[in-house]
């Protein structure tokens, strides 16, 4: 039974998760919040980085897991968030109720990285998502292949291979290679 601790929690700058095996745990698989209060300063970088990963089987725990994500990078409160963080070349796969990617902050870099079998059970969602902010500029998606990701029948919503939510801005995408279910 998976606890519902998340596999890796971070707050702070300069930190390298690299080259581990991240699996069946209740919350998410990396949960990384920046230590820069930006409303001070935008000139301090976080420069955290998680590379060559493998993150599968998160939000395992039915109580706590609705929309859990693999990697969750950028702000938890709201007023420290990441600048200039990077998510790469992760393996990312098998959580029905679990979104993939999700990035908050400024000049953060998601790229290269395989994101599949997600979002079966779920809607309003990304694979890879970044919103509610006008504040949160110059991040940039790029060269990652998402695939076999549920796009559920719904009127009003659906999942998203890149969710640029409410109000998102200065985003760059480019490059991505999204395959539906």
């Amino acid at each position: 039974h998976a606890s519902s601790k998340h596999g890796i929690a971070i707050t702070g700058k300069n930190i390298l998760v690299e080259n581990c095996n991240i699996y069946d745990v209740g919350g998410c698989g990396i949960a990384m919040s920046g230590s820069v209060d930006i409303t001070a300063s935008i000139d301090v970088k976080t420069n955290n980085i998680v590379r060559n990963n493998h993150i599968y089987n998160y939000g395992q725990n039915p109580t706590v897991n609705t929309y859990m994500r693999a990697v969750e990078f950028g702000t938890r409160n709201g007023k420290n968030k990441s600048f200039g963080d990077v998510v790469t070349n992760n393996l990312i796969h098998g959580s029905d109720l679990a979104g993939g990617i999700v990035m908050k902050g400024l000049g953060q870099t998601v790229s290269r990285n395989e994101v599949y079998n997600l979002l079966h059970s779920i809607d309003d969602a990304g694979v890879l998502y970044t919103g509610r902010s006008v504040n949160e500029f110059g991040n940039r998606i790029t060269e990652n292949y998402l695939h076999a990701f549920s796009m559920i029948e719904n009127p009003r919503y659906s999942s998203m291979g890149v969710y640029l939510d409410d109000w998102q801005s200065g985003q760059l995408v480019t490059r991505n290679i999204i395959v539906g279910p």
